[in-house]
C-alpha cells in the first residue's frame, strides 16, 4: 500500500510528524530507491526515499541478504591491519593457510578475517555459490571485489583468476 493512502488520514505534512520510521520530507521528495516513482516519505533509518509498504519490505529483504552473508576479508599488508578500526585487535585473524581454508568453506562461518591473500580464489568462488561478500584491505583502504569492482575498469567473472589479477596489479591505485 502506498504510503500517501496508509496515511491519507493522517496530518502526515507536519514537520515533526514521525511514524512506522517514516519521516515526510518537506524539499519536494524524490525517487523511490526500488521502484523509482516519486515520493516524499523517507525511510530514516536507511536515509532514503521510500513510497510503499512493498517497497519498504523489498528494501529490508535487500539489507537483511546484505547483513546475513558470510563476509571473506583479506588483509594484504601489515599497515592495512593498522588502517582498521579495530587496531591490530582484527577479531578472529587467521594466519594459517589451513585454518584459512576451513573457515572460508564452512557455511556456517559468517565472517573470515586472513591474510592468507592465496585463497582469494576460493572466497571469489563463494561468492557465487552462496552470495559471500569478498573484501580486501590494502594499504590505499579497503574494497570489495565484485562483478563492478571500483578498482579496475573490468567487469568480473566467475572464471577470472582473481589471484593473479590481484598479483598483476589490476586492483592497485594509479597515480
Amino acid at each position: 500500500m502506498k504510503f500517501e493512502e496508509k496515511f491519507k488520514n493522517q496530518n502526515y505534512k507536519d514537520p515533526n510528524w514521525i511514524s512506522d520510521c517514516l519521516i515526510y520530507s518537506q524539499l519536494g521528495g524524490g525517487n523511490c530507491c526500488k521502484c523509482g516513482q516519486h515520493t516524499n516519505f523517507i525511510e530514516y533509518n536507511y536515509e532514503t526515499y521510500v513510497c510503499s509498504e512493498e517497497c519498504l519490505k523489498a528494501l529490508d529483504d535487500e539489507i537483511d541478504k546484505i547483513c546475513n552473508c558470510k563476509m571473506i576479508t583479506f588483509y594484504t599488508c601489515e599497515s592495512a591491519l593498522r588502517a582498521n578500526a579495530f587496531e591490530y585487535d582484527v577479531p578472529h585473524l587467521i594466519t594459517f593457510y589451513n585454518d584459512a581454508l576451513q573457515q572460508i568453506e564452512d557455511n556456517s562461518v559468517k565472517e573470515v578475517d586472513t591474510t592468507q591473500i592465496a585463497l582469494l580464489n576460493h572466497a571469489w568462488s563463494k561468492h557465487f555459490r552462496i552470495g559471500a561478500r569478498v573484501f580486501i584491505h590494502d594499504e590505499f583502504g579497503c574494497y570489495e571485489i565484485k562483478e563492478n569492482c571500483s578498482r579496475t575498469n573490468r567487469e568480473l567473472k566467475e572464471s577470472h583468476n582473481i589471484l593473479k589479477m590481484f598479483q598483476s596489479g589490476e586492483f592497485d591505485i594509479l597515480s
